[in-house]
């Protein structure tokens, strides 16, 4: 049987940040991130996790964030 820490210790960072907690656990935190700024949002949420939902943080232009939206997400159907 294999260990929770060794399993664990063979993770890159990313699967690291995925074990600690659900991607999508932040959508119900977006409020609170806008209330704490984004100084305060821990690093994973900040850099990794907020990806899940589109929303990109911009160490070049920090405090700003990036959205990606496709067609198809805004509600348009440029396929007809």
């Amino acid at each position: 049987m294999v260990s929770v820490a060794t399993a664990t210790a063979n993770l890159n960072k990313f699967e690291k940040i995925k074990s600690e907690k659900d991607g999508l656990a932040v959508k119900a935190q977006l409020e609170d991130f806008a209330k704490i700024g984004w100084e305060a949002i821990e690093k994973g949420d900040r850099d990794y996790r907020l990806k899940w939902l589109g929303v990109f943080f911009r160490p070049v232009t920090p405090c700003k964030f990036y959205q990606g939206i496709s067609p198809a997400s805004a509600g348009h159907d440029y396929q007809t």
